[in-house]
């Protein structure tokens, strides 16, 4: 049985896609996300978290109830309800009001 958390699949080496990686910007992978721990090139290979919650930029002005699924919009790099065009990331750990400038994620298993 694997005592480090490592081997549990919460933080994975990946390729970085087109673009490359910004440490802390979220990323498309596979059908989700995941959060990059480094800055690097396309191509090249980085550690990101599969798991976890995350307090990041939202949609504004968006009041986002506690529960509520979350997307990410890959072109604004910010959550939203909307999942028109936008990958699911989560759920809403808390309320998020209007004016809020961030939204508390817990990432989708």
């Amino acid at each position: 049985m694997p005592t480090n958390v490592k081997d549990l699949g919460q933080t994975l080496s990946i390729t970085a896609p087109t673009g490359g990686t910004t440490v802390g910007v979220p990323i498309v992978f596979g059908t989700g996300i995941v959060l990059p721990n480094n800055t690097v090139a396309a191509g090249e290979l980085v550690s990101v978290e599969t798991s976890g919650v995350l307090l990041y930029a939202k949609q504004a002005p968006l009041a986002i109830a506690a529960g509520a699924a979350l997307y990410w919009d890959d072109t604004n790099k910010q959550f939203t309800t909307s999942a028109s065009g936008n990958t699911l990331a989560g759920y809403a750990v808390n309320a998020a009001a209007e004016a809020d400038t961030t939204v508390k994620l817990k990432f989708t298993d």
